[in-house]
């Protein structure tokens, strides 16, 4: 069909009562026509007219033929069997309900755990043109992990490369807030916010432009400790300081340093990893956010994710290529480990790779298990629909009796299939993302805000609930539709005794039907109890310490700028204050809490074995404990 032809028809669709009367009147016409013609001929009026009725033919057929060039057949078949299916499922409500609910709780939990895995995978970074951002780590050409960068060579990466048109970096770190102004805080010891340190060109390589107020300018970004400014998240400035509309000049002591509020990030914007930012400070002031800290001068120091802007027309693997060149003319030629150093370029996500790949078998085991769960649901939406179709055999009988075809048939189930279906998906979708944005905030380490997921209705989503919900009606609704089209007419309409035999045939298909059901939820049920069972054991394992009874407690002195000598002195009067405390029998000191999310690590090389500089350098973890963290930790009973 050619395009003229198709706009042709499309244009009829809308005037369709218009079109159809200039047809009457089209067909009015030849008819008098011929009827003045038989007239002339010398018939009367009334065999001049039945005459040209006999020669122009079926007026019927020929409106069909003629509605064939100006509207598609097929659509308004659609449109009729659509305002059928309406009235069939207004008649049942009982059947319609349990149908949609069934359907919704199916696609629903079906679409909450795709957006889940979307938004940490898959989903564009909140960030200006995404599809030009990419992640940069550090790649260990031995052990293929990817790692971060310490920040002499990302300087070293940022000013010499030529493929990207800003590289950013960042690292997450905690930090007190003791007052907003001249007003303190009413928590004794200030209130911990997540701040991330960031580069001076982060806001600009990202796109991101602030609400009020600016971003960082080049000047803080150049020298250590000199500029203590800070960016809020739209989330700490609502919920925290209550919008207030003059806060941009205002300061916020962190770590007890005045920092000048110079600008507010944009509503949704919290940062590029799941982890949600309150404040942003300059990377100059990472020697404030982790007291004590070296790490902008050390080049064995790292800790700095990074990212960055293609240019126009770079690809990844070019940029990827540069950068491993850099790196390696970075490393110290003395250090053999540092040769085997590259660097890895992958898409901008809110997930590492690496975490990613090991997370995926988890995230396809709970895919199949909620798959299993819609497969449940079809098959108990198909014995529904198997019942209702026992009470419409005479009206199918009957519409195979006036000549539809069972295709016909077939079709108009579906359409019934289909319309709950879509309902169904769309309840489902409704409750997949209430769902989500109501467990989220719950989802969340120790101490911290839900995670920065942007869980919303967005086309991905939106095209996967349509297509499950399309693959679902096929999945309930195209076996007992075949089932329901396949019957003798007359028998029917007589009403004789082959209904023994349906009734015989349709007890096995529901007694399939059934069987499978029962097999998916036992192994649902199997599946449930082993990971319940793993979890019991989880909690049976012996750790190599007494967990009972104990109680960690975390000092933040270095965030109070104590000195080696200070906080020396601060752990021995605590130790003594909670020693003197009743009930309290041991109190130990130690660098990390056991089963902890903090480790220190280092280089094991053997004083025994001859080592050579490209030798591979086995890490292990280390904790520096006091004799009491000992005691208090064994097998004895402890306070």
């Amino acid at each position: 069909m050619s395009l003229r032809k198709f706009f042709a028809r499309l244009r009829s669709v809308p005037n369709r009562e218009q079109a159809e009367r200039e047809l009457n009147d089209e067909i009015r016409e030849h008819i008098d026509m011929e009827e003045a013609d038989q007239l002339e001929a010398g018939l009367g009026p009334e065999e001049a007219r039945d005459a040209a009725r006999r020669a122009f033919g079926n007026a019927t057929l020929a409106k069909e033929a003629s509605r064939e060039a100006w509207i598609f057949r097929g659509l308004d078949e659609l449109t009729t069997d659509i305002r059928f299916a309406a009235r069939q499922l207004r008649r049942s409500p009982g059947f319609t309900s349990v149908t949609i609910l069934t359907l919704a709780l199916g696609i629903g939990l079906n679409t909450a755990i795709f957006s889940l895995f979307y938004s940490l995978t898959m989903a564009p970074l909140p960030v200006k043109n995404p599809s030009e951002i990419t992640d940069i780590f550090q790649l260990s050409q031995t052990d293929s992990k990817y790692g971060p960068l310490s920040y002499p060579e990302y300087v070293y990466l940022r000013d010499r490369n030529t493929t990207f048109s800003g590289l950013a970096a960042f690292n997450g770190a905690r930090m007190i807030l003791s007052s907003i102004g001249d007003t303190r805080r009413d928590d004794a010891d200030g209130e911990p916010l997540q701040a991330m340190i960031v580069s001076g060109n982060y806001f600009s390589v990202l796109g991101i432009t602030p609400v009020q107020g600016r971003t960082f300018l080049p000047d803080e970004d150049r020298t250590p400790g000199a500029r203590a400014v800070v960016v809020l998240s739209y989330y700490f400035w609502q919920r925290k300081l209550d919008a207030a509309p003059d806060i941009v000049g205002k300061t916020l002591t962190l770590n007890l340093v005045p920092y000048t509020v110079i600008g507010i990030a944009p509503k949704g914007f919290e940062g590029t990893i799941p982890n949600p930012v309150d404040v942003w400070v300059p990377m100059m002031m990472e020697g404030n956010a982790n007291p004590g800290s070296d790490a902008l001068q050390s080049r064995n120091s790292y800790f700095l994710h990074s990212i960055g802007r293609l240019k126009n027309g770079i690809q990844r693997a070019n940029a990827q290529t540069e950068l491993t060149v850099l790196a390696q003319q970075f490393a110290d030629p003395t250090d053999g480990d540092r040769n085997k150093i590259g660097i890895a370029v992958t898409p901008g996500s809110f997930v590492n790779p690496q975490d990613f790949k090991q997370g995926l078998p988890a995230g396809v085991v709970l895919m199949l298990a909620v798959g299993l769960v819609l497969l449940i649901a079809c098959a108990n939406v198909a014995n529904l629909a198997l019942s209702r179709g026992l009470s419409r055999q005479k009206e199918i009988g009957t519409r195979l009796a006036l000549g539809a075809s069972r295709f016909r048939i077939v079709r108009q189930l579906l359409t019934e299939s289909l319309l709950v279906s879509l309902v169904g998906g769309a309840a489902g979708m409704m409750i997949a993302i209430w769902s989500l944005q109501g467990f989220l905030p719950f989802l969340h380490p120790p101490g911290e805000r839900g995670l920065n997921l942007n869980v919303r209705l967005d086309i991905p989503t939106l095209a996967f609930a349509i297509l499950l919900s399309l693959l679902t009606a096929l999945a309930f609704g195209l076996i007992p539709a075949l089932r329901s089209s396949r019957q003798d007419p007359l028998t029917t309409l007589k009403e004789e005794g082959a209904a023994f035999n349906r009734r015989v045939s349709k007890s096995r298909l529901r007694s399939m039907l059934v069987i499978a059901q029962v097999a998916m939820s036992l192994v649902l049920l199997v599946a449930a109890g082993l990971l319940l069972r793993a979890l019991m054991k989880a909690e049976q394992v012996d750790p190599g310490f007494n967990m009972k009874n104990i109680l960690v407690i975390t000092a933040r002195v270095k965030l109070q700028n104590y000195d080696a000598k200070r906080a020396t002195e601060f752990d021995r009067a605590m130790k003594e204050h909670l020693t003197a405390l009743p009930g309290v029998s041991e109190v130990g000191l130690g660098m990390v809490a056991p089963l902890g999310s903090s480790f220190y690590n280092t280089n094991l090389i053997p004083d025994d074995r001859p080592y050579s500089p490209d030798d591979a350098k086995p890490s292990v973890n280390f904790n520096t404990v006091s004799p009491g963290a000992v005691a208090s930790t064994s097998s004895l009973p402890s306070t």
